[in-house]
């Protein structure tokens, strides 16, 4: 985590189907929430 930007690429490999997830990720103490889309 740099500047308040996490910017990285989960590799999937094809494992979600299309839909909305939410991603939990934590960094140190601090926690985000965030939606992900997958559309293939």
């Amino acid at each position: 985590m740099q500047d308040g930007f996490v910017n990285t690429e989960p590799e999937l490999n094809g494992a979600l189907s299309n839909g909305l997830y939410m991603v939990s990720v934590t960094a140190g103490a601090d926690t985000y929430n965030e939606r992900l889309v997958i559309q293939k």
